[in-house]
């Protein structure tokens, strides 16, 4: 048997793209030339490298991939790649539904890798051209309709992205998931004699939420009549429910009258055109303007943007930057024990995944495999989850950064089992759909959480029908709620229930927390961990119930606070303990104590708006929970949702507080946070103990208390602390928010 070697090496002077995504290569031989000033680019050897690039003068899918004629379409590249190749791909803008169909073996993997340095995207959207500007009659009377644009299009677009920056499908209330309390209505109808004072043929053809406050359904229905007089909105099917006058409520959706502002879009199907109203008010014809393609949502099917086929075995992909697709951007979805293995996602970048209806939709969803290894790869911004494990064996989930998803940053459900999440950072989870940081549910067993950080989520963690848990090192700081959230949930055969248990808890450090800091299930084990709570209210450390053990754990909540715990079965009402009583009477925490931590950088104080107040508060005036006048003077230095903003407190009274400079806008739905740091303006948080802290050395077996993770090295994406970024670098667009259909 001849096998067939050859090497070749690229030297690019200069990039045309300035935001790169490095890649780290598979230890395998490479050969490299170092010239100065140059970029050079290492290849590795092996029985056949495939070149892609779209780029080329030459390239064609009729080429045989080879540096000088090389191809132009990844999937074409896949279809020549046998055991042992390398598909290897320069940068560009690839608009396909990559599918890899061929597996590798034990010993010679089939890889998929963009080529180190280069920004190479695959993605799912297509452009659309030929805008024109509207008249005020194409525009329904809209007054603004010298600034609104249409263009042909035949189907629903999934979303619209304006040169990497979606935009807002139109609706009335304008600030999403609110809604107007209809004064009357029965199951086709909505009637609002306060609101709907729009002229006739203001309402036709906008899409209808229509609330139903007890059973929390929403029906949208396509609004067929407008009655100005009787104030009333007439849908094209009936609702689920029928309407309670002072009580249900309603928004409207996609309407080009409702285009009022820069960055939002509607599409009327009966017309065949879609509007919309361009950030900056630029001409989108100098733009550009994507939709995702219309048989990947538009005829009623969703994509991934790089997937394999069932079955597939021992392959990489490496490298990608993965955007605008109608289900996930890398991973596989499907029913079965037909997944595929031994899969590696290495150093993708995945962001504007969106799915309307939330199906199988996550930045990286994997469905049914087992064996997979998603390590050092970045999720944002996607719609539904930054990473979602269903139905899978042997996951490990290594050095990855997810947040700003729309729903949750982690889920993990439904039989999971042997799964491993280690130097994770997951932030800035807490969107208006399902804030949870982390969340497990349905039977996920043999769960491992080694030194990974979850830093401002509304939830850190749902904890569901999970089971034989190991939580040691981790940092869970800035909760807008729960810490831990431990509820019940059926197992994967929906009939058989058990409650969360047999977690061990080791070394972790939970702080900063506006409800319960910690909570416990059946035959825990707890040690040498550090609670810090940062408030005076509900100042309840944990919640614990039957066959648990936990001592040599350091507690506080602030200074002049008795922190309780409260033990009791699930729905009980339960008796409340202080440390000493919990001691005594139940014999736990024994050698635990209550003393100021004596962190390396912490706020003083850490408190969630008042919800009973939260229509008063203003973008520089709070109502919090907790005692304002206590915790706040003129001159202290405040965080706000850890922006990294030193906002000064102006003015105090016993009810609220003023400050500047002030807040772009308040979280409806209750769930901004505040820092106090006093007299202390370096919000550099770091959890670690200083050297006179009362944790050092006071847990078991003369251990320090608490985790070790330096969070400044995290959030700069260095994720082994050594020093060295590990993560691709984030693009700008990254960081722009992705909108559901109906928010």
């Amino acid at each position: 048997m001849i096998v067939e070697f050859f090497v070749f090496v690229l030297i690019v002077s200069k990039l045309s793209i300035a935001d790169t995504t490095p890649t780290n290569f598979r230890e395998s031989p490479t050969i490299s030339t170092k010239k100065d000033n140059d970029l050079t680019v290492k290849i590795p050897i092996g029985p056949k490298v495939i070149v892609v690039d779209q780029k080329h003068p030459k390239a064609s899918d009729e080429n045989p991939g080879t540096n000088e004629k090389p191809l132009l379409t990844i999937n074409a590249g896949l279809e020549k790649a046998n055991p042992g190749d390398t598909v290897l791909v320069r940068a560009g803008l690839y608009r396909e539904n990559v599918v890899i169909k061929t597996s590798g073996t034990e010993d010679n993997r089939i890889t998929l890798r963009a080529v180190k340095g280069e920004r190479v995207i695959v993605s799912g959207g297509v452009e659309l051209k030929n805008w024109q500007k509207c008249t005020k009659e194409e525009a329904r009377g809209n007054r603004d309709f010298d600034k609104i644009y249409f263009a042909s299009l035949d189907y629903r677009p999934a979303y619209i992205i304006q040169d990497g920056r979606p935009l807002k499908l139109s609706r009335w209330p304008k600030q999403a998931k609110t809604r107007i309390i209809c004064t009357g209505g029965d199951d086709m109808r909505i009637i609002d004699d306060k609101n709907l004072t729009q002229p006739a043929g203001f309402w036709e053809g906008g899409t209808l939420g229509a609330h139903c406050v007890k059973s929390t359904n929403t029906d949208f229905v396509e609004i067929v009549s407008y009655d100005p007089v009787k104030k009333e909105l007439v849908g094209d099917k009936k609702f689920r429910f029928t309407v309670t006058a002072g009580e249900d409520d309603y928004s409207v959706h996609n309407l080009v009258t409702l285009i009022n502002e820069p960055g939002e879009w509607a599409i009327d199907l009966k017309k065949n055109k879609i509007y919309i109203r361009p950030y900056g008010d630029a001409d989108p014809n100098k733009s550009i303007i994507e939709v995702n393609r219309k048989e990947a949502w538009g005829g009623g099917s969703i994509s991934g943007g790089i997937t394999w086929a069932p079955n597939t075995a021992y392959i990489t992909i490496d490298g990608f930057e993965i955007i605008n697709n109608t289900a996930f951007g890398v991973g596989f979805s499907g029913e079965g024990s037909n997944g595929g293995h031994h899969i590696e996602i290495l150093n993708c970048v995945c962001y504007h995944n969106i799915n309307p209806i939330g199906r199988s939709s996550a930045g990286i969803y994997i469905s049914n495999c087992r064996d997979v290894l998603i390590k050092n790869c970045i999720s944002f911004q996607n719609f539904n989850d930054g990473l979602n494990i269903n139905t899978c064996k042997n996951i490990v989930c290594e050095e990855n950064e997810i947040g700003y998803n729309i729903v949750d940053g982690v889920k993990v459900s439904w039989g999971s089992e042997n799964i491993k999440f280690i130097r994770n950072f997951i932030h800035d989870q807490w969107a208006m759909f399902h804030p949870d940081g982390f969340q497990t549910f349905a039977g996920v067993e043999n769960l491992v959480l080694d030194s990974n950080l979850i830093m401002n989520t509304g939830q850190i963690w749902q904890c569901e029908g999970t089971r034989k848990v190991k939580c040691f090192n981790n940092c869970f700081i800035g909760a807008h709620h729960n810490t831990l959230s431990i509820s019940s949930r059926d197992t994967i055969d929906g009939q058989k229930f058990y409650p969360c248990s047999d977690f061990e808890w080791i070394n972790n450090t939970i702080a900063l927390v506006t409800s319960s800091g910690f909570t416990f299930g059946i035959n825990d084990v707890a040690y040498n961990n550090l609670v810090y709570l940062g408030k005076d209210r509900n100042a309840c450390a944990y919640y614990a119930w039957d066959k648990w053990k936990s001592d040599y754990n350091l507690f506080w909540a602030k200074d002049n606070v008795k922190v309780q715990f409260k033990s009791a079965p699930p729905n009980e009402k339960g008796k409340y303990y202080d440390l000493e009583t919990i001691a005594k009477e139940l014999k736990q925490e024994e050698h635990s104590k209550l003393a100021d931590p004596k962190m390396k950088n912490v706020p003083v104080y850490y408190a969630r708006l008042d919800l009973k107040k939260l229509k008063l508060n203003e973008p520089g005036k709070f109502y919090i929970y907790g005692n304002t006048k206590e915790n706040f003077e003129p001159g202290d230095f405040i965080e706000v949702n850890f922006d990294g903003i030193v906002r000064t407190v102006r003015e105090v009274t016993e009810e609220y507080f003023t400050f500047e400079p002030k807040v772009a806008g308040i979280d409806w739905f209750g769930g901004d946070v505040v820092c106090n740091w006093k007299k202390n303006n370096n919000f550099a948080i770091d959890t670690r103990l200083s050297d006179n802290s009362p944790g050092r050395r006071m847990g078991k077996d003369g251990k320090d208390v608490g985790s070790n993770i330096d969070i400044q090295a995290y959030k700069s994406g260095d994720l082994n602390m050594d020093g060295k970024r590990d993560l691709p670098i984030v693009p700008r667009e990254a960081y722009y928010d992705a909108h559901a259909l109906y928010e």
